[in-house]
């Protein structure tokens, strides 16, 4: 009898133990299979923006960790911080109104500066210049690594017209418009024009691009077009700013600022080659960690580039030799392997980077505005102006039969 029930108790315990186990696999199999499913999270942006919040709380924590005070209330790190999370956060939610992200991340900027939270002061006044360059040479080494080398050599000719007439024509007509309406000496008048007249590579460019991942224009070379006459428009707009800045203060020769304007362009287009072939050379493509050395050389070639014509007079040269760079080195990387039959992995890089540099740019811009010096007549006179402007470039743009009807084939 006692063998009997001793039997029966370790039968027992071993059924309890073997549906302990049974239930533990199966805790363990349901945990497995929602790892792998990612707890059947969708891939939707609201997961990206969780995401993004994760990475920038870890970010100010070890902020705080380091420097304390400078990341908390009132600090002038705190401040940088705030302005970048909420400019992402609206341009997050701007984007679902079918609006371009830049427009909320402007709009940020202009509000945090009118309620007087956002200011930079002492150190941070550098810091702000360098954050928007950087942010500057993402978006332009992404444009270069776009351009479309055939299409540029059918387009040469266009690209020069795009790039100097409309430009041109909406900077005199600034100009005579800021001398009737605004009272501007004719000299300053003619200054605010072609301070005005220059094609933001930062608006254009992601808009051209993402057209350009739409399959919209690419087989007129549309993107490659704008994108390339607008470094020309920056560099002539700089080059007579610069002329009429020297007639109006009499800073340096008036020879010298003639052949400002070419210096700069050949300066940019030499510098950028040179860089070009550097990068296509160096790391070897056998390299193991081959594309972060080639996203860094290029990434950090551009920074030089921008911060160092800028300090040396020359902001024209920047930029075109940041484009310039990328694109000789992007035609080489095509030559290695890179472009035809599979995508290349640092314009893929570059793209993911300016998803998180686009906030700090154009956060950092509307910040620069202070609508509480603002006068309501003055701004309406203003606007006035630029619109009437915007339609003289957009007349001569349309006068050249092949841009128009390139503008046509990209519309349709």
């Amino acid at each position: 009898m006692d063998q009997e029930y001793i039997h029966e108790a370790i039968s027992m315990s071993i059924g309890d133990n073997e549906d302990e186990k049974g239930s533990e696999t199966k805790r363990t199999n349901w945990l497995a299979r929602q790892l792998s499913k990612q707890f059947n999270l969708p891939d939707h942006p609201v997961v990206q923006f969780i995401t993004y919040v994760l990475i920038g709380f870890l970010i100010w924590t070890l902020l705080f960790l380091l420097l304390h005070d400078e990341v908390l209330l009132n600090g002038g790190l705190f401040n940088l911080l705030s302005l970048f999370v909420l400019a992402f956060a609206v341009g997050f939610a701007v984007s679902f109104a079918k609006l371009p992200p830049l427009l909320g991340m402007l709009i940020t900027g202009i509000v945090l500066r009118a309620i007087g939270f956002f200011h930079v002061s002492g150190i941070y006044v550098q810091v702000v210049i360098v954050l928007r360059n950087i942010a500057l040479t993402v978006i332009l080494i992404k444009a270069g690594l776009g351009l479309d080398a055939p299409a540029l050599m059918k387009l040469k000719f266009t690209v020069l017209k795009l790039g100097i007439f409309p430009c041109a024509g909406e900077a005199v007509a600034t100009g005579i418009l800021s001398y009737y309406f605004l009272g501007f000496p004719w000299l300053w008048a003619f200054l605010l024009g072609f301070l005005l007249s220059p094609i933001s590579p930062a608006v254009v460019v992601p808009t051209l691009l993402n057209l350009k991942e739409r399959g919209y224009g690419n087989d007129k070379g549309i993107s490659t077009l704008v994108i390339a006459a607008s470094s020309l428009d920056d560099i002539f707009s700089i080059s007579i700013f610069g002329l009429l800045l020297s007639s109006i203060f009499s800073i340096g020769s008036l020879t010298m600022a003639l052949i400002r304007g070419p210096l700069e362009l050949l300066t940019g287009l030499v510098f950028g080659v040179v860089w070009g072939f550097v990068c296509s050379g160096f790391p070897h493509r056998d390299d193991d960690c081959l594309v972060l050395k080639r996203s860094l050389l290029i990434g950090l070639g551009g920074v030089v580039f921008i911060l160092g014509s800028t300090y040396l007079n020359y902001p024209g040269a920047g930029p075109l030799a940041c484009i310039t760079a990328a694109f000789v080195t992007n035609i080489s990387w095509q030559m290695q392997g890179w472009g035809f039959d599979k995508p290349n992995p640092v314009a893929q890089v570059y793209s993911q980077l300016w998803v998180m540099v686009q906030p700090v740019l154009f956060g950092l811009i509307g910040a620069e505005i202070d609508v509480n010096t603002l006068q309501l007549t003055q701004v309406i006179n203003s606007i006035a102006i630029v619109i009437a402007a915007l339609a003289d470039c957009r007349m001569l743009s349309f006068s050249d039969r092949r841009i128009a009807q390139l503008e046509r084939d990209a519309i349709c």
